[in-house]
């Protein structure tokens, strides 16, 4: 395997420590990385914990480096090769690969800021087939999160805890956890944690929540099958009361562990919720067990709490749309006029007023991070405008500068702060740009 390259090919690289005239090969000088983290002759008992790694993950375009050359260079140094390699598929948007380079990324950090980290966590594992790719959507994980999470995993845990603080004064029930009515309930529970082993083993990770989901459903079915909310009203029908608000709890109580690696925070959260003693994460799953008195303790207090998976009002499309100052009727209004072919003539340009225009002032809009207050000069008169590119500039740096303006734009109030206009900017794989005039003219000239 050849880790040279001539430096008259390849001007940047670590040098050749023998021979000045060649840097190293890129993917060899990265590759040795995999090794030196963990301590690689600099510490050794660390370097023996994490070599050889049990699942090497990389992307499948990349599989020609880690599976030809990386095993060239560890055989070379008699050193183990990984147990295995898993090359993951892409994230795609509208039948393309998504990438920053292309522009059509969206940012994760962006979605677990509106939606939280926990659901978007579930939503990537549960879609993506490993070594398949996927198209990525706001829509798909909408339809995910309200269907699985909110209103199934979510009812089944609001519908026990609330029964059991109504019909049960909010105490863990003390009964028999091998009775025949829970059988189903218990027998699903067993096959659920072996399902779940065995495919972590194949690296199936939306299996796992395959299996958990068939759990969910289960526990709507036994309530449904049940009737808790019929039981309550007849003495004769306590006992059978208990068994089945106890049933829907343990089934919560395992959910709550399965899915814990997953979404840690809105686990512990049901866990909480139901009033068991310590953490999800402590719960070891080789040794959860239906019916474990310390799992639910009965007598304890099931404590209940609000909704941990509601509803989700204002997506995060809808939220951007807001700091634009764009209403869905004006959206939908200037799709309907919108010619089919996205074709404009030269009179529509022309009521368009472009202008450039000098920024006076900038701040930030209160309450908004993303948002920054600008008063600018239009030469014989000065405006008001709220731009959304607090991310990219900071606001003394745009004092004093040109930019350009739609000056006849409606005025839209943006976060309670009105805005008389809106600048223009182009965004690429390395941030957001202000269109400027590349000389400087006077404040108000029209751009045509």
């Amino acid at each position: 395997l050849c880790v040279s390259r001539p430096k008259s090919r390849l001007a940047w690289g670590v040098p050749l420590p023998f021979d000045d005239e060649y840097v190293c090969y890129v993917w060899f000088d990265a590759l040795i990385n995999y090794l030196t983290a963990p301590g690689y002759l600099s510490d050794e008992d660390a370097f023996k914990g994490w070599w050889p790694a049990d699942c090497h993950l990389i992307g499948k375009d990349i599989v020609t480096t880690h599976c030809v050359y990386w095993p060239t260079m560890l055989k070379a140094l008699d050193l183990p090769l990984p147990k295995t390699v898993l090359a993951h598929g892409w994230w795609m948007t509208d039948e393309r690969k998504m990438g920053k380079s292309l522009g059509n990324a969206v940012s994760p950090k962006d979605l677990a800021a509106h939606y939280g980290v926990d659901t978007l966590r579930y939503f990537l594992v549960r879609e993506m087939t490993l070594g398949l790719d996927i198209t990525f959507s706001e829509d798909s994980f909408l339809r995910r999160y309200h269907a699985e999470l909110a209103n199934d995993l979510g009812n089944l845990l609001n519908r026990s805890v609330v029964m059991v603080r109504r019909y049960l004064d909010g105490m863990v029930p003390k009964v028999d956890p091998q009775d025949p009515v829970l059988e189903d309930l218990r027998t699903l529970a067993g096959a659920t944690l072996t399902t779940a082993t065995e495919v972590l083993e194949a690296n199936n990770l939306n299996g796992i929540l395959d299996a958990v989901m068939e759990l969910v459903r289960a526990g709507n079915r036994f309530a449904e099958q049940q009737g808790p909310w019929n039981q309550a009203k007849d003495p004769d029908q306590r006992g059978g009361l208990e068994l089945t608000l106890y049933g829907l709890l343990e089934t919560m109580r395992h959910l709550s562990v399965l899915l814990w690696p997953v979404m840690p925070e809105r686990c512990s959260e049901i866990w909480r919720q139901l009033g068991c003693p310590g953490t999800p994460e402590s719960a070891d799953l080789r040794q959860l067990t239906w019916g474990d008195a310390k799992g639910l303790v009965a007598g304890s207090t099931v404590p209940g709490g609000d909704p941990v998976f509601p509803r989700i009002e204002k997506t995060l499309f809808d939220t951007r749309q807001e700091e634009a100052g764009v209403s869905e009727a004006d959206d939908k209004a200037v799709e309907e006029k919108k010619p089919q072919s996205n074709r404009i003539t030269f009179k529509d340009f022309q009521n368009v007023e472009l202008k450039v225009a000098r920024v006076v002032s900038a701040e930030p809009v209160e309450g908004a991070d993303r948002l920054l207050r600008l008063q600018v000069s239009l030469g014989d008169e000065k405006r008001q405008l709220v731009a959304g590119i607090a991310k990219h500039y900071e606001p003394e740096a745009l004092v004093g500068r040109q930019i350009v303006v739609v000056a006849n734009l409606e005025p839209a109030t943006i976060r309670g702060v009105q805005s008389e206009g809106m600048l223009l900017a182009a965004s690429g794989p390395d941030g957001l740009a202000l269109l400027q005039p590349g000389l400087e003219v006077p404040d108000g000239t029209r751009v045509s």
